[in-house]
């Protein structure tokens, strides 16, 4: 078994631990400091090694393929991905696979710096615009998808924001967990608010993992 298998073993049993085991065994406002501090560290180390961001892309692959189909993404379209961390996987696949134009916005400037310094050494700049922004307060008029990460802290805020700026062919992707009481809290009493599900995907790789498709009321 080479690093990088050794390292995708490590990540897929905490991923499954935290969200399968005592995700549904607690509140996830119980758990979300520690989720928090765990996925920040992760990525912020993560982002240091090459080993370790190919593992990421890979257990994130076939889920951003998934978003991809469902959404219809081609080129043409302008995507916003609100959460990309220390490590925007998911905002480079989604540019890699289909050449769109993706902006990646996150409020933790470390965050950002380290996500541009990985991108730098990477040549992947062209790929994605990062932005130092909060999500609850950024423009979302331009865009042909907004794409809302799982480590959003705000969701609430930021789906408000949404909701009331994005055009009215705008679609919205949401992540989050299965296990996890994260969707009787955000999903059913505020995503119902201002959205209508169209679409649902789950990801082979990390099956707690689970992406719906929004449009808006």
């Amino acid at each position: 078994m080479n690093s990088a298998e050794i390292v995708e073993k490590i990540f897929s049993f905490f991923h499954k631990l935290v969200f399968g085991k005592l995700g549904g065994k607690f509140r996830l406002k119980s758990l979300k400091k520690f989720i928090d501090f765990s996925y920040i560290f992760f990525e912020m180390v993560g982002c240091h090694f090459d080993v370790l961001f190919s593992v990421y892309s890979k257990l994130y692959e076939d889920l951003v393929e998934k978003e991809i189909e469902v959404a219809g993404l081609s080129d043409e379209d302008k995507v916003l991905f609100i959460g990309c961390g220390s490590m925007p996987v998911t905002a480079v696949l989604l540019s890699e696979k289909t050449g769109c134009a993706v902006v990646a916005v996150d409020w933790d400037s470390k965050a950002v710096k380290n996500a541009a310094k990985y991108l730098k050494s990477s040549r992947l700049e062209d790929h994605v615009k990062l932005v130092y922004a909060d999500g609850a307060t950024y423009p979302v008029d331009d865009f042909d998808l907004v794409f809302l990460s799982y480590g959003v802290v705000n969701k609430e805020l930021v789906l408000k924001n949404v909701a009331e700026k994005m055009r009215g062919n705008t679609k919205l992707m949401f992540r989050t967990s299965t296990e996890s009481k994260e969707l009787i809290d955000i999903v059913r009493k505020n995503l119902s608010k201002y959205f209508e599900v169209k679409n649902s995907v789950r990801s082979n790789r990390i099956p707690q993992e689970v992406s719906y498709l929004l449009i808006k009321k």
